[in-house]
């Protein structure tokens, strides 16, 4: 938990632009999801996306119904 927690004190107000350029990057694997989730992967020590939550290490919710971004840290 400390590499996580150090990770988002180092990236405190970055989060949702790493988010979006994920969102750029992979948005369109994820077309048919209702809730995209970036959270934070602690082998690699970075944010990824993915169609399922991962609890406490999820950052942020991407709703595509709206198209907005829910930051759960930043």
């Amino acid at each position: 938990m400390k590499r996580y927690e150090k990770f988002i004190k180092k990236h405190k107000g970055e989060i949702q632009e790493i988010c979006e350029e994920l969102l750029d990057e992979f948005g369109e694997d994820y077309e048919e999801v209702e809730r995209i989730y970036f959270f934070y992967n602690n082998a690699w020590d970075e944010i990824q996306i993915s169609a399922r939550s991962h609890e406490e290490m999820t950052v942020a919710i991407y709703h595509s119904s709206n198209k907005k971004f829910e930051m759960l840290k930043n």
